[in-house]
């Protein structure tokens, strides 16, 4: 086998693309359900069945979100278990595992010069409070989320503060926060970037952008993402500015393709996280936010192509 997108069902557009495109290039290409597939140090066995290893696997991120929080631990194993075995994966699972830390990803973009918000990790009331005393302005998210879940803000009212000791927290934010610290122990805590009310999403795939698009804010929210209403994306300039530091986010963090999202902050563009999941729709490919005016799926389909045609020749 080729090439294997190991996604969960129902499958999405994207690997199906993926796959099918490769196929009409004569490659042998599949989509398997994570869940039917066993992996151990002497086989691997899909849907009960002994299958020869793909050369090329890409994992859809539902695999890794889907998880709880012990079980990925043993996901990661599994797939870096498969790259002992000479399967290369895109992304490598260590640099999946890496990125979607957001407190460590933030500190090794930060070591390499770009531009992030000040990040730390809180585990307690205290230590949120703390953050927001000194940054007025803080954004609270789980630690490796993911599709803006439990994403919440906190604004420091300094009005409440008199004479009189005062807690930082009001009850209407303690209440919420303590819920979520029930939910999620280890929590990333940032600066909120004051920006003009649109987030970047910029996707870089082998060394190439291949999308821009701004995320609005929705109206009368801070928040660019609602669970009914979804985004409001629309065209946006790729700048040298804007491109180099994407590609370089990317380099850094080890990852062969990545969706990076921005906001123009006060000193220029700065980088809120980079993800590890592939970012392709129908309207993806057709509102014009692409690169190249056919799309960006060839992109994925070359990068898998070269990959495929550099380690089988490795393994004979």
């Amino acid at each position: 086998m080729d090439f294997i997108y190991f996604s969960k069902k129902p499958f999405g557009w994207a690997e199906q693309m993926l796959v099918e495109k490769i196929r009409e290039l004569g490659y042998t290409a599949d989509v398997y359900d994570w869940d039917e597939v066993e992996i151990t140090d002497s086989s691997f066995m899909y849907q009960g069945k002994e299958m020869k290893l793909p050369t090329v696997a890409m994992f859809i991120s539902r695999v890794r979100t889907r998880h709880i929080q012990g079980d990925r631990l043993y996901l990661f194993d599994w797939l870096e278990l498969l790259e002992t075995k000479g399967v290369r994966i895109l992304n490598r699972p260590k640099a999946v595992r890496s990125s979607s830390n957001k407190v460590y990803a933030a500190n090794i973009l930060k070591s390499a010069g770009i531009r992030v918000p000040e990040t730390r990790l809180v585990t307690s009331m205290d230590q949120i409070e703390a953050a927001l005393k000194e940054w007025k302005d803080i954004i609270l998210k789980p630690l490796a989320g993911n599709a803006s879940v439990d994403l919440t803000r906190l604004i420091l009212d300094e009005r409440r503060y008199g004479d009189e000791e005062t807690e930082v927290l009001s009850i209407f934010q303690e209440t919420p926060i303590w819920n979520m610290l029930q939910k999620h122990p280890v929590i990333c805590a940032q600066q909120y970037v004051q920006n003009p009310g649109h987030d970047i999403r910029i996707n870089v795939v082998a060394g190439k952008v291949v999308s821009i698009s701004a995320n609005d804010a929705l109206p009368n929210t801070w928040r660019k993402k609602d669970i009914n209403e979804g985004k409001l994306l629309r065209k946006y300039e790729l700048t040298k500015e804007l491109e180099s530091i994407a590609l370089k986010a990317v380099e850094v963090l080890g990852l062969d393709y990545a969706p990076i999202d921005l906001v123009e902050g006060e000193d220029g563009p700065v980088v809120i996280e980079v993800n590890s999941a592939i970012s392709i729709w129908p309207g993806h490919e057709t509102m014009g936010i692409t690169i190249d005016s056919e799309g960006s799926v060839k992109y994925y389909v070359n990068m898998i192509i070269e990959n495929i045609n550099k380690y089988s020749t490795q393994s004979v």
